[in-house]
């Protein structure tokens, strides 16, 4: 979470001066140009390649914003590449960043900074369908393989809830995902069947998934019929047996 906290650039080709109030402007040491960023609330700057530069602001309590910018000192201009509004963001990789991945079932949004483009990978990994179509929720959780020394996750731990409507038997499929690939590292376990399943051609995320979402479905169709059904007595058939 330290990138973007900071003011990272080549101090040899660049100043940069201003204040979290007003901005920041922006100076080329070797042809002595300067562009200005008026943008109040920038909490970072990481300089990305010679004119390219990400900016992290702050815009209320709970809204930040990363704006890509490329800086053309020659004609004093700068020009907006990217802009994303979010809540939190985490790094995977050097390259991808991850924008609200806990927010809801479309919060998990990619970002690779060499590409400049967005993904939606994690809200498609059950097919080309959104996977909202057979969950409730999900939750995304990074993992390290040294939390207090690792700067970037090795994997994603991914918790599926699946829609049960009225009740909420607990159905869900949990995963580990390469944080590159995202494909599943090792087994995918279904606490619904209380069972282990390798992903391999003849067994997909897909197809356990859609399994469950089956199987949830019935068992709250049974649970609603079982425990929601009226089983009150007319008042006639207990006065009657009250007189037997």
């Amino acid at each position: 979470m330290s990138r973007l906290y900071d003011f990272n650039y080549n101090e040899d080709q660049w100043k940069i001066s201003g204040s979290r109030d007003i901005g920041y402007t922006f100076v080329n040491k070797k042809t002595s140009s300067s562009c200005v960023i008026s943008k109040a609330g920038i909490i970072g700057v990481e300089q990305i390649s010679d004119d390219n530069f990400l900016v992290l602001r702050s815009l209320d309590i709970d809204e930040l914003e990363i704006v890509r910018f490329k800086i053309d000192t020659v004609n004093t201009q700068t020009y907006q590449l990217y802009r994303k509004e979010f809540q939190y963001f985490e790094f995977l990789t050097k390259d991808l960043i991850i924008f609200n991945k806990d927010n809801h079932v479309f919060g998990a949004t990619l970002y690779s900074i060499s590409k400049n483009r967005e993904y939606d990978t994690l809200n498609h990994l059950f097919g080309s369908e959104p996977d909202c179509k057979l969950i409730k929720g999900r939750e995304i959780e990074l993992v390290y393989e040294n939390p207090e020394k690792d700067e970037y996750p090795t994997a994603l731990y991914v918790e599926y809830n699946f829609s049960s409507y009225h009740l909420d038997i607990c159905a869900y499929l949990q995963v580990i995902l390469d944080v590159n690939t995202f494909k599943p590292i090792g087994p995918v376990y279904s606490t619904l069947r209380d069972k282990y399943f390798y992903i391999d051609d003849t067994t997909t995320l897909e197809q356990i998934a859609k399994e469950d979402s089956h199987y949830a479905r019935i068992i709250n169709d049974f649970l609603v019929e079982l425990y929601s059904k009226d089983n009150r007595k007319d008042v006639n058939e207990l006065v009657n047996m009250k007189k037997q």
